[in-house]
């Protein structure tokens, strides 16, 4: 092994590189409009993910409006199927 720390070792010197700042290359383009959406729950603890990602802004960052509705139970919260998603043909 060498006495001298400097020689064979990584890391033991350091040298200060500037960095030039990168110019833009295009033009940046505005984010699209965000998209609502709209999410129902009964409060239970399975739901707290969702509150917090809101409160946190995690959604937002996504692009996404994220509206929050309680409903009382379950049967609230589901609208009857055939009614829901009947089409006309």
């Amino acid at each position: 092994m060498s006495a001298n720390r400097n020689e064979g070792e990584l890391g033991t010197q350091t040298a200060a590189v500037p960095v030039a700042a990168a110019a833009p290359t295009a033009a940046l383009t505005p984010p699209p409009a965000p998209v609502t959406i709209r999410h129902g729950d009964i409060r239970i603890n399975s739901a707290a993910g969702i509150y917090l990602a809101k409160e946190h802004g995690s959604f937002a960052e996504q692009g996404l409006n994220v509206e929050l509705e309680t409903f009382a139970s379950s049967t609230e919260q589901i609208p009857p199927w055939p009614a829901a998603n009947s089409r006309s043909e």
